[in-house]
């Protein structure tokens, strides 16, 4: 009856060591990221296949990224880290702690590399063109035009001054006319002089 307990328990202690040894290995985890379109960043999702407690963290190019998940085989068997920045997946590593096991294992982070997750270019809009106005022509006139007159001013020519200061008029009054007239009277009373000796000379042949 002893040497049965005894075995028990071996075999009870061999089983634990064994179940310890699988929690020990880093490959019985995955770490998986998938692209949130509502933000564009990734949401890792670290799974543990057998469901033993452990401790994640996320380490981004050897610094803690965020707060450390337990991950329960009660519980949950997989954890998931939202907001992780998807250009930065090639340098991020998961940190696996399983208590007095396993401490200094890291795993890193299975992606689609092609998907690039980031949000589609939206083309700007283009305002509707202004309309153009198109400039109107002035009425072409039926009619003929108006003649129009152009008066042209005369200019007023003062009369000149005489050499004796005495302004003439525009009859040709001056000192040549004086002389003009003398002899003109002159030669009317010779004139009648002569007509008066001829009536003399016909009365006396009678």
């Amino acid at each position: 009856m002893r040497s049965l307990g005894v075995a028990s328990a071996a075999a009870a202690l061999a089983l634990g060591v064994a179940g310890n040894a699988f929690a020990c290995n880093v490959g019985d985890f995955t770490a998986t990221a998938a692209c949130n379109k509502t933000d564009w960043t990734a949401t890792v999702t670290v799974t543990d296949v057998d469901g033993n407690d452990a401790i994640v963290q996320l380490l981004d190019n050897g610094q803690t990224l965020g707060a450390a998940k337990h991950v329960s085989g009660i519980n949950s068997k997989s954890v998931d880290f939202t907001g992780v920045p998807w250009k930065d997946l090639s340098q991020i590593r998961v940190h696996v702690i399983v208590s007095g096991q396993l401490d200094d294992k890291t795993l890193k982070v299975t992606y689609n590399a092609d998907d690039t997750c980031k949000a589609p270019v939206v083309p700007p809009t283009t305002p509707p063109p202004s309309p153009t106005r198109t400039p109107t022509k002035a009425p072409t006139p039926t009619g003929k035009p108006t003649p129009t007159m152009t008066v042209k001013a005369t200019s007023t020519l003062s009369p000149s001054a005489s050499p004796t200061g005495t302004t003439l008029a525009e009859t040709g009054g001056g000192s040549s006319a004086g002389m003009i007239a003398g002899i003109g009277g002159a030669l009317v009373v010779v004139g009648g002089g002569a007509v008066f000796a001829l009536r003399r000379r016909s009365a006396g042949r009678h």
